[in-house]
């Protein structure tokens, strides 16, 4: 198959299906948890395939519908991301 190098390349494997199994078992204790396998999956794909291909791109999409709909629904506030963003410190460029 042509998926032999995956195990090599992602070390934590997920996808869908496992959410949605792991939801109607309880295996989550939180949404933060759920969310965590969600991005996981995004991230996964980015990692494994060449960016700019068509993979590559609809996982860049389903991440933005993803923030977005968080958002919507007060799960994920775009305030709280920018209060990380400023208390985040910019590396200063070393002088020699």
């Amino acid at each position: 198959s042509g998926l032999d190098d995956y195990p090599l390349i992602i070390k934590r494997p997920m996808d869908l299906s496992t959410v949605k199994k792991k939801i109607k078992s309880e295996k989550y204790n939180s949404v933060k948890e759920i969310l965590a396998d969600v991005n996981l999956i995004w991230e996964n794909c980015k990692t494994y395939n060449q960016s700019g291909s068509p993979i590559y791109l609809q996982a860049e999409h389903m991440e933005s519908k993803t923030k977005k709909y968080l958002e919507k629904h007060g799960l994920m506030s775009s305030k709280s991301q920018k209060r990380q963003r400023e208390e985040t410190p910019i590396p200063q460029p070393e002088v020699s």
